[in-house]
C-alpha cells in the first residue's frame, strides 16, 4: 500500500482508507486459507422449481456449516 493513496475497504459498505506511510495487508494469522467447494446439481431444474429452490437452500446451509467448521 503506497503512503497517500486512497484504497476502498469495508465489510458492512464501502469506506476508504488513506495511509499516512507505505506498508502491506497480511492475512489475519499469518497463512491465507483457500476454500475449494465443487457442487454438480443434476435434474430438470424447468419441471422442478421448488425442489430446485430447496436443494439451492440446503446446499447454502451446508457451506455455511463448512466455512464456519473451517473457522473454529
Amino acid at each position: 500500500m503506497s503512503a497517500g493513496r486512497a484504497y476502498r475497504v469495508g465489510e458492512r459498505g464501502p469506506e476508504w482508507f488513506v495511509p499516512t506511510a507505505s506498508g502491506r495487508v497480511e492475512a489475519a494469522g499469518g497463512a491465507v486459507r483457500n476454500i475449494a467447494i465443487t457442487v454438480n446439481v443434476r435434474g430438470d431444474g424447468a419441471s422442478e422449481p421448488q425442489r430446485l429452490a430447496q436443494t439451492g437452500r440446503q446446499l447454502a446451509r451446508a457451506v455455511r456449516r463448512a466455512v464456519a467448521a473451517e473457522d473454529a
